[in-house]
């Protein structure tokens, strides 16, 4: 919650702020403050109503990964 509080509900670049992230995880930290948001936990922003379909997703690592050890075999 206290990212949402610190960016005024701005979640755009949640992932890359709370560690151990993963873009799988989007949608349950949008839930997540929507629950908190109906239960009055927190004030509904108008950013977040703008960003949370907008979030910036990470890099996928994993194919990175490949890449990397692909050049590895080739040396």
């Amino acid at each position: 919650m206290q990212y949402y509080v610190d960016h005024d509900g701005d979640v755009t670049h949640i992932l890359e702020n709370i560690i151990c992230s993963v873009n799988e995880d989007a949608s349950r930290f949008v839930e997540f403050y929507e629950k908190m948001i109906k239960e009055g936990e927190i004030d509904d922003c108008k950013s977040f109503q703008k960003t949370k379909k907008k979030i910036s997703l990470l890099p996928d690592e994993k194919e990175e990964a490949k890449k990397e050890k692909g050049k590895i075999k080739a040396k």
